[in-house]
């Protein structure tokens, strides 16, 4: 995020509240290990952090493939905190998985669960009829 240029709508995301919070912040921090787990679970607690619904708990995306027409997409649908600011989600796809060419894939639906958390869905921008095979895969990083 580039707090220097307020004008970047880069500088700026959703709020975790309805009407916004001025003058005040609603940014939570991960503070773990990127690439640790904490507890044990086998998740990587940077994932864990950003993919979790209202009470807190992990939750896994769901893959899915989705009929529009005579077309047939791949989708994923994510649970996820949307205020962990020094975090960046990536939405990537691929037809090989040698390369993840496709990042930031196309948002087809957003619903807001709870203050703080959306239930979002992505999909490939090209059918997997035309293609013939596609993959895609949730990456978070620190920013």
């Amino acid at each position: 995020r580039n707090e220097a240029n307020p004008n970047s709508p880069t500088s700026w995301r959703i709020s975790s509240t309805s009407g916004g919070n001025p003058g005040t912040s609603d940014s939570i921090l991960f503070t773990g290990t990127a690439g640790g787990d904490n507890n044990q679970n086998g998740i990587d607690d940077l994932l864990e952090a950003v993919l979790q619904n209202s009470s807190g708990d992990y939750v896994s995306p769901i893959g899915a493939v989705t009929k529009v027409g005579d077309n047939r997409y791949l989708t994923i649908t994510l649970t996820r905190r949307i205020n962990v600011d020094n975090t960046i989600l990536y939405i990537e796809g691929s037809t090989t998985l040698a390369s993840w060419p496709l990042t930031q894939l196309p948002l087809v639906t957003r619903s807001f669960d709870a203050p703080g958390i959306v239930t979002e869905t992505y999909r490939l921008p090209e059918s997997i009829v035309t293609n013939g095979t596609g993959f895609m895969r949730v990456r978070v990083a620190l920013d």
